[in-house]
């Protein structure tokens, strides 16, 4: 069996947030300056994927976060390892590691949160 056929796929879509990076490089951003930075409105999805044929594969859980918009193009670079950190009425923060690109290659990821403000 191919070893991705074994993994299951659980996507939580459908919240509609204005997200603001709290990080740039991987360098936190004064809280200053992320209160005033405009924020990119999309749908965030958090992905989990679970299992694998190897036994350090089977315990492994692995979460990514991506912010799309309503054709599902990608807005944001995913994060990867992402967990939500502080809940505060409708925001919430997730923090992860972002893909770092070049083009269409990714060559390493570095720290990244994203402020997230549930719109109604």
């Amino acid at each position: 069996m191919h070893d991705s056929a074994a993994r299951q796929l659980y996507i939580y879509t459908g919240m509609l947030v204005d997200v603001v990076q709290m990080r740039v490089a991987g360098v936190k951003i004064e809280p200053m300056v992320v209160r005033r930075s405009a924020a990119t409105r999309g749908h965030l999805s958090i992905v989990r994927q679970e299992g694998g044929n190897t036994m350090a594969q089977a315990f492994c859980t692995a979460y990514f976060t991506v912010l799309v918009d309503y054709s599902s193009q990608q807005l944001l670079p995913a994060l990867h390892r992402a967990n939500v950190s502080r809940m505060m009425g409708d925001q919430f923060v997730v923090v992860g590691e972002q893909e770092v690109r070049e083009g269409v290659a990714v060559y390493g990821f570095k720290p990244q949160a994203w402020w997230c403000r549930i719109v109604r």
